[in-house]
């Protein structure tokens, strides 16, 4: 079937106003000038699809003026008019309103007429709604035939056409933008989509001075505009801190609603305190009392106001709060003083910031975005709280109720601990109320209340790091692409290893197409969901080792095999492309990408023979080569033939019979190459799904999952088989949704993590690719460890900020030219033995869990 209706709006006559290039991969204006490029143009006629797409002509007329050459435009289109012969056939009214047409683009701001988003804005309100459109339906099936054909494939079936008549046709639309838009207010409409914007300032009252230290919304206001992304992220934290955390409600707090004894009679008021009196007249003497406000009622006594209160924030600081925490401490100060009237009518008296410097807290003000900057810049690394906090007194009560704030990190020591309570005591004796918020590293938020009887929680809560670590400004969106391994939770992502292959990971892996497997000895090969050449073993189950990432999405493709490498077969992106393929080395990482010389963009069936890519189409089958995509040999085929009936000798190809079908191995549609895999594809078995973690009396880790017991033996990293044994510092692993993936739910091709806690600063995350990650902070700093979990053969280590990987077993990570000789005093993987050791005893020190109790053991797998 003729693709006409495509000929039609894409092919233009000969000779005209544009034309194709010889290759068609661009259009070109009469002069030789690159108009735009196919892949530019076919986007546009996408865009344009669900409205009606206009005349071709009238959209290159536009894009010449969005490059600044409507004047070319302009001339060309009169010169062809004037010397067509049916020049009478094109008024002039026309031409006149093409120039202005023209000249309104032109005249556009750039960033209206350049790039591709801008000029699919500015053509799809241009050619809105205007006469002489092509009809939905029409416009996706000119632009299905074009996919399927091809320029060259149009060009080929053009027998030409009315060259005026066409120029008619583009004139029209170009009238048509004329006649319905109006182009003064161009760029009005296409910013603002209104064709007339006038806005009368509204008359505001002029608004209050603001004290000093009265509220600081002005100054969150300020850090949110502000160009320092960090600063912006403060102003966010601090609003989520106060919509995070309520102060808890004190005993005898006085009630806001009036329901005191009665005090007066008035004809205003509730039903409820009518008087018992009206109700002794009938039915309608009452109503009409009430109507005309001639009823009687009961005026209850209000309470007194709630004295103002003053606040008092006191910063801690010192080497703990370095960081992270530091940041939250100074907007949790912010968010404190941003809602002072919360639940009183007279609010705040006062707001005073105290921020501990060395054995004292001094006084400190956060009235500017160059106070916060100065707070922020002042680092002081004296980590006792003890003297500052024994030497601070709250001051006596002048009939207000003062609330005093401190904020620190968790996990103080004993002499801070007694100085808070000292500290409450005072407080307590002045009329007032202490607090304690904790900011830890990893977000984690707790506020408590502190008197002479104790403490007690009384709310919590979590601050996602990434709006401080990845924020940007609200008026400038981070457009850079995202990072494939930004959902790991450890220091992995960097890794060279990673991203070459073969890779030690079990990746939880859909086949996107189970038919098109190939299989190899006893593997199968193919690509999953998420464009990636991964290997299955006979339980897909299991999970699936990565080959490559990062394959390009195509209609289709074939997976095989050639002298040591894979090879993926694809189809071309679109109009214009080559089929392509992609070897990737089985033993070496190497990446090879050829472009296939093929005829048409889409075969209907691909596969490899004899060091060749064998391309099919309805009428004809090619053979290119794997070496360089050169096309080698062409065949015609019969109505009748196969895809597994052509074969390739390694010169040219041929049909085979029946019977050569059933003795060649090579062209069967399932075939088992006879080369055993390369020694590192075999996988080690991993620890399955995990669910508890504990400790052994020797403080050997032990990791309870379903299969059985395995404990990592030291110095030599090997998970083995643990017997039944009494454990120690006993946690449960949950499954992570939120705080290592962001709060979108998990799809089940991705990886799912498991955290078993025992506290914010010591936990474990299992990753079912099979990696468990250790992260930890004691009194000696911080560490991030991850060790590839395989079962029975020595693991891998990799340490944060440590430059090389701690191989147990050099097998599982990136092949050096030269591998490091193991240091003096043991190999590379011992010296993570102290680190485990720090781990195991922080974490044994942890309080136990009370309301968890060990499942049984799982039958082995």
């Amino acid at each position: 079937m003729e693709p006409l209706a495509a000929i039609n709006y894409l092919m233009p006559p000969a000779p005209y106003l544009w034309r194709w290039a010889p290759d068609g991969s661009a259009v070109e204006w009469e002069d030789g000038t690159t108009v735009c490029l196919w892949v530019e143009l076919h986007a546009l006629l996408h865009y344009l699809q669900p409205q009606g797409l206009p005349p071709l002509g009238s959209i290159l007329l536009v894009l010449m003026a969005c490059r600044q050459s409507a004047s070319v435009a302009g001339n060309s289109a009169r010169e062809f008019a004037s010397s067509s012969a049916s020049a009478g056939a094109t008024p002039a009214h026309l031409l006149r309103r093409l120039e202005k047409v023209l000249e309104a683009v032109r005249d556009l701001p750039e960033d209206l007429r350049s790039g591709l988003p801008a000029r699919a804005h500015l053509l799809s309100s241009l050619f809105e709604r205007i006469p002489n459109l092509q009809s939905p339906e029409d416009s996706k099936e000119i632009l299905a035939q074009t996919d399927t054909w091809g320029i060259p494939g149009l060009r080929v079936r053009h027998r030409g056409s009315n060259g005026p008549a066409r120029l008619l046709r583009d004139l029209k639309a170009i009238a048509g933008v004329h006649d319905r838009h109006d182009l003064r207010s161009l760029e009005i409409r296409l910013r603002t989509g209104l064709e007339f914007v006038r806005i009368h300032p509204a008359q505001l009252p002029e608004p209050p001075d603001t004290v000093s230290g009265e509220s600081a919304r002005p100054l969150l206001r300020q850090l949110e505009e502000h160009s320092d992304r960090e600063l912006a992220a403060i102003a966010s934290v601090a609003r989520r801190l106060v919509a995070m955390l309520s102060l808890p409600r004190p005993a005898g707090f006085p009630q806001e609603l009036p329901v005191g004894g009665i005090s007066d009679i008035t004809n205003r008021g509730a039903l409820d305190r009518l008087l018992p009196s009206e109700l002794a007249a009938d039915d309608e003497v009452l109503m009409a009392r009430l109507a005309h406000h001639e009823a009687l009622y009961f005026r209850r006594d209000s309470p007194p106001d709630e004295p103002s209160a003053e606040r008092v924030i006191l910063m801690d600081s010192g080497i703990h709060l370095w960081g992270l925490p530091r940041l939250y401490a100074v907007a949790a100060a912010l968010g404190l003083r941003e809602a002072p009237k919360s639940g009183r009518k007279g609010g705040f008296e006062s707001v005073s910031l105290h921020r501990r410097e060395g054995r004292l807290f001094v006084p400190l003000e956060l009235a500017s975005v160059a106070d916060v900057q100065a707070c922020l810049q002042s680092l002081s690394p004296d980590p006792d709280a003890a003297p500052a906090l024994h030497g601070f007194q709250p001051a006596p009560s002048t009939g207000h109720t003062v609330d005093v704030f401190y904020l620190t990190t968790p996990g103080w020591r004993e002499p801070v601990g007694r100085e808070l309570h000292r500290l409450a005591c005072r407080i307590h004796q002045a009329g007032g109320r202490f607090y304690v918020i904790t900011l830890s590293r990893t977000g984690a938020v707790e506020l408590s209340v502190h008197t002479p009887a104790g403490s007690r929680i009384a709310a919590t809560g979590r601050i996602d790091p990434g709006i401080i670590l990845d924020s940007s400004q609200p008026d400038r969106p981070d457009r850079r692409p995202k990072d494939p391994l930004s959902n790991l939770p450890a220091l992995i992502r960097d890794l060279d290893f990673y991203k070459q292959y073969p890779l030690p990971f079990r990746f939880p892996a859909t086949p996107a197409r189970p038919d098109r497997m190939f299989d190899f000895a006893h593997w199968s090969i193919g690509v999953d969901t998420q464009h990636r050449l991964m290997m299955w073993h006979q339980d897909m189950r299991t999970g699936a080792g990565e080959i490559a990432a990062g394959l390009p999405a195509a209609r289709d493709w074939h997976v095989g095999a050639h002298s040591r490498e894979w090879v993926v077969l694809f189809t071309g992106q679109g109009p214009g492309y080559q089929a392509t393929a992609l070897a990737i080395g089985m033993e070496e990482p190497t990446r090879r990408r050829l472009t296939l010389d093929s005829s048409h963009p889409f075969p209907l069936w691909m596969k490899c023979q004899q060091g060749a890519a064998i391309l099919g189409y309805s009428d004809k089958a090619e053979a290119c080569s794997l070496e360089d995509g050169r096309r080698l040999h062409t065949l015609i085929l019969p109505q009748s033939a196969r895809a597994e009936s052509v074969v390739f000798d390694g010169r040219s190809l041929s049909l085979a019979t029946a019977a050569e079908l059933g003795n060649n191995p090579e062209t069967s549609p399932r075939k088992r190459l006879s080369p055993a895999p390369p020694p590192s594809l075999p996988m080690p078995a991993v620890l399955g799904t995990p669910v508890s973690v504990g400790f052994v009396a020797s403080g050997t880790l032990v990791v309870r999952a379903q299969g059985g017991r395995w404990e990592l033996s030291m110095p030599e990293f090997v998970f083995k088989p643990s017997a039944k044994s009494q454990l120690t510092g006993v946690r449960p692993f949950r499954r992570t949704a939120g705080m290592e993936l962001g709060d979108e739910p998990m799809e089940d091709t991705m990886p799912a993590f498991y955290t078993a806690e025992w506290h914010p600063e010591c936990r474990i995350i299992f990753d079912t690719r099979g990696l468990l990650h250790l992260l930890f902070a004691d009194g000696q700093g911080q560490a991030a460890i991850s060790l590839l979990c395989l079962i029975g053969v020595p693991v891998t280590a990799w340490v944060a900020h440590w430059p090389e990987p701690l191989a147990g077993n050099a097998e599982w990570f990136l092949k050096s030219p030269a591998p490091a000789a193991p240091p003096a005093g043991g190999s590379a993987i011992s010296r993570a033995v102290p680190l485990m050791q720090r781990f195991a005893a922080l974490a044994r020190a942890a309080p136990a869990v009370q309301d968890w109790r060990e499942p049984p053991d799982f039958p082995p797998a």
